[in-house]
C-alpha cells in the first residue's frame, strides 16, 4: 500500500489509531539523488536525439527537483517541442509550458485537490499556511500560528519540513508548482 497521501488521515476517518500500522514498515520514496538524476537526464536527452551540455542536464534536475516523473514529462516535452542541442533556455521554456498545460501536469493538480477530502473545515487554514510558506521560503511555527495538528498534518502529508521550528517547503519544485497554479507571483 503506497500514496501521497498518509494514513493518518485514513485511519482518522475509521475512527481507528496508528496502532493499526505500526508494524507496516515507511519507505519514504523522494526524489532521485543528483547523480542519479543527471544519469537518468543524459540518457533521456540522447533517448530524445537532442544532445546537450552539462548546463542543459544540470537545469532539466534544478527544475525537476530531481523527481523522476518531471525529469521525464520534462525530457517528452524536449522531444515535442524542438530540434538541436537542448539549452538551459529550452528547459525552463519547457517547465514554464508544463505548469501552464493543465493536461500534462495532471499529475501534480492532485497538490491543489487532495486538501478538502482530508482537511476538511480545516482546508482554507492548510492552504493559508502552504501560501504563506511558499512566498516567504520559510517561516516559524510562531510566525505562522496555527494548531500543531494541522502543521502535523501538512509535515506528514510531505508538503512541509520543519527543522528547529521553523517551516519550508520539502520540495522547492513542489513549492515553485504550488505557487504557479496559485498564481502567487
Amino acid at each position: 500500500m503506497c500514496g501521497s497521501v498518509g494514513f493518518h488521515h485514513v485511519l482518522r476517518q475509521c475512527g481507528a489509531t496508528e496502532g493499526v500500522i505500526n508494524d507496516l514498515v515507511n519507505l519514504p520514496l523522494g526524489p532521485l539523488e543528483p547523480a542519479d538524476a543527471s544519469e537518468l537526464a543524459q540518457r533521456l536527452l540522447l533517448g530524445i536525439e537532442r544532445g546537450s551540455d552539462e548546463q542543459a542536464v544540470a537545469a532539466l534536475v534544478e527544475h525537476s527537483g530531481a523527481i523522476p516523473y518531471l525529469v521525464h514529462a520534462l525530457a517528452h516535452r524536449l522531444h515535442d517541442t524542438g530540434r538541436g542541442p537542448v539549452s538551459v533556455d529550452d528547459v525552463a521554456a519547457a517547465f514554464g509550458d508544463f505548469m501552464d498545460d493543465r493536461d500534462d501536469s495532471r499529475a501534480v493538480t492532485h497538490l491543489l485537490t487532495r486538501l478538502a477530502p482530508f482537511y476538511g473545515d480545516r482546508v482554507m487554514a492548510a492552504e493559508e499556511i502552504l501560501d504563506r510558506v511558499a512566498v516567504a521560503g520559510s517561516a516559524t511555527t510562531t510566525e505562522i500560528g496555527a494548531d500543531g495538528r494541522l502543521l502535523d498534518d501538512l509535515v506528514d502529508d510531505h508538503y512541509l519540513i520543519e527543522r528547529g521550528g521553523v517551516l519550508s517547503w520539502r520540495y522547492d519544485v513542489l513549492r515553485r508548482i504550488w505557487m504557479h497554479r496559485q498564481r502567487l507571483g
